[in-house]
Order: structure tokens, then sequence, then C-alpha cells
């Protein structure tokens, strides 16, 4: 038991110090979400919860969870620019809610683990910046090699209330890899969020709520193994975070 005490202390005392740091900052994040939804096809069908610190190394990168993140300007400028290296895994999360998921027989999980290489530009104007219009590109490197594109355009609603529209494209590799061996390439989805920011809380810095609706594109593609006509998805997330 003490010696159990003392490493909890030592790690807690560690963390503290490297939180403190004037390279490293540290954000605790928390997420809801009521499912997991991949470019318009449904990875997991069930609520699950994500709790973890980022980090972020000379305000230009970040490492948050499976991903590693370089993005060399203030969120303030109006051009921006951000690289990325993902792991992507559709099994099912750590922790879940009311979930008879079983990775072994469910078709949704039969993707191979894979890594993304992804480059992102923004371009913010109007009021404050609060619209933006935005470019992504994704490379697949460890598994099918596939190319996938993304136009996304965000304007404000109401004070701390946006909507997002986006649409995305993929070759054949990538579509096949998503939505099924029988997929082709084009038009992978069409998708619309709803996005509220919460300031000032009580027990939190920042929080945001996300209202996610997708459609998957072509027919090919709704019919693939993977979506099985499943193509109309609405997802509802809940994010919190602490800056440290």
């Amino acid at each position: 038991m003490f010696t159990t005490i003392l490493k909890l202390s030592l790690f807690l005392f560690a963390f503290n110090s490297f939180a403190e740091s004037k390279w490293v900052k540290v954000t605790l994040a928390a997420f809801v979400n009521t499912k997991r939804v991949f470019r318009g096809a449904e990875f997991f069908p069930h609520p699950f919860v994500f709790a973890g610190p980022a980090f972020t190394f000379f305000d230009d990168f970040q490492l948050r969870g499976p991903s590693l993140v370089w993005s060399p300007h203030d969120r303030k400028d109006k051009h921006q620019f951000q690289a990325s290296i993902n792991y992507l895994n559709d099994g099912e999360p750590p922790l879940t809610f009311g979930s008879d998921f079983d990775e072994e027989t469910d078709y949704r999980a039969k993707r191979s683990d894979s890594i993304e290489g992804t480059l992102q530009y923004q371009y913010s104007f109007g009021f404050r910046n609060s619209y933006f219009l935005r470019f992504f590109y994704a490379k697949e490197l460890n598994r099918h090699f596939g190319n996938y594109g993304e136009l996304s355009f965000r304007m404000p609603v109401y004070k701390f209330l946006s909507l997002t529209s986006l649409v995305g494209y993929g070759d054949i590799k990538h579509n096949q890899y998503v939505y099924g061996p029988t997929a082709v390439s084009g038009l992978t989805h069409t998708q619309a969020d709803l996005n509220y920011m919460i300031r000032d809380f009580t027990w939190c810095d920042l929080a945001f709520l996300n209202l996610s609706s997708s459609w998957v594109s072509q027919k090919e593609n709704r019919n693939g193994f993977f979506v099985r006509g499943r193509h109309n998805q609405t997802a509802l997330s809940v994010r919190t975070l602490w800056f440290l």
C-alpha cells in the first residue's frame, strides 16, 4: 500500500511540474459522444466517454490522444495551416454505455488499423473572423495509401452558435476502406454540424456542444459492407476542457 501511494504521489508531482513548465502546456479534456461516425460511416453505434490530457509543445506542436498536430499559427490569424499524423481504429472505445458491440463479429469493426497524414488550410473572414473556408487533405500511410479531400464552410448563427457544412471526396482505395469493397471513387459524404460554445463554467474552463448529421453519397458507398444502408447518421457530442 505504501509503495502504491508513493508511486502515485511521485506521478502527480511529476505531472504538476510538467504542466507548469514554460515550454509545454497541458489541457485536460473529456468527451461524451452518443456514437462514433467517421466520414459518414458508423464506426461505433453506442454512447461512449473519453478523457485524458493533451500537450502543447512550444505553442506549435500538440499531442492529442492518437494524433500529433503541428499548427504554427495563432488561432486569430486569417490564414491558418495545419499538418497532423493520426492513428485510426474502428474498435470499441475504452469506456462505453449499454454496449453489446463485439469486435470479433460486428461488421463495423473489420477495418485494419490505419495511419493518416493530413494537411489543412483555413481562411477566416468576416466579423471577428467568424466565417471560414477550409480545405483538408488526407493521405493514408500504411494500409491502402488512399487519398481523401474535404471542403468545409462555417458561418455564425447566433452568439457562440455556428453552422458548419462540408463535402468529402475520396479515391477508390480510401472509399473502399471506409465504406466497403464495393465502394466507388468520388463523393464520400455531406455533413452539417451545429456547434455551441459555452464559456465561464464553474466546473470547467470551456465546453462545446456539437450536433452532427451526415449522409453517405453514391449508391455503391451506401450499400457498402461497412455501411449496409445505414447512410444517414446523427450524433451528439459534449466536450469539456480544463487549462492547467
